[in-house]
C-alpha cells in the first residue's frame, strides 16, 4: 500500500512538471510575439550612380527584374524587401530614353536579317535574344516581322 501512494505521488509531479513547462513556453512565445522584427530606426536611402542607374534602368525595360533587384541591392546594402519596393516604383515611373535607339535596332535587323537567311531563324533569335535581352516570344516576333 505504501508503494501505491509512492506512485500516485509521482504521477501528479509529473503532471505539474508537464503544466509549468508548458506554463513557461507560453510565456516565452507570448513575449517573443510581441517584439518587433524589423528596426525602429529607418534605413536610409542610399542613392545610385548615374551608371548604375541607367543599367537597372534597362533591366527593368528588358522585364529582367530580379538581375535589377540584386544590382540595387549590391550597390546599396538594401535588404529584400527594400530593393524590390524601389525597383517596383521604378518600374512604375515613365522612363525617360528608350532603352534601345533606332539606329542599333535596325544594325540588330540587318544582321538578324543575314543570319537568318544563313543559319536559319532558330540562330537568328539566339542572336537577338543575347543582344536585347528580350524574352523568347518578343525575340521570335521581332524576327518574324523581319520579312
Amino acid at each position: 500500500m505504501a508503494r501505491r501512494l509512492y506512485c500516485r505521488h509521482m504521477d501528479w509531479t509529473g503532471v505539474a512538471i508537464v503544466v509549468l513547462a508548458v506554463c513557461l513556453v507560453a510565456s516565452l512565445a507570448a513575449s517573443w510575439k510581441g517584439r518587433s522584427r524589423t528596426p525602429s530606426v529607418p534605413v536610409p536611402l542610399v542613392p545610385l550612380d548615374e551608371a548604375t542607374a541607367r543599367e537597372v534602368s534597362d533591366l527593368i525595360a528588358r522585364d529582367r527584374k530580379i538581375q535589377a533587384i540584386k544590382l540595387v541591392r549590391d550597390a546599396t546594402g538594401a535588404g529584400l524587401r527594400e530593393a524590390k519596393e524601389r525597383v517596383e516604383a521604378w518600374d512604375a515611373a515613365p522612363s525617360a530614353q528608350p532603352v534601345e535607339t533606332s539606329a542599333v535596332l535596325d544594325d540588330l535587323a540587318a544582321e538578324a536579317r543575314s543570319v537568318r537567311d544563313a543559319s536559319g531563324p532558330i540562330h537568328a533569335i539566339k542572336l537577338v535574344r543575347e543582344r536585347t535581352g528580350w524574352g523568347l516570344a518578343d525575340a521570335k516576333g521581332y524576327v518574324d516581322r523581319l520579312g
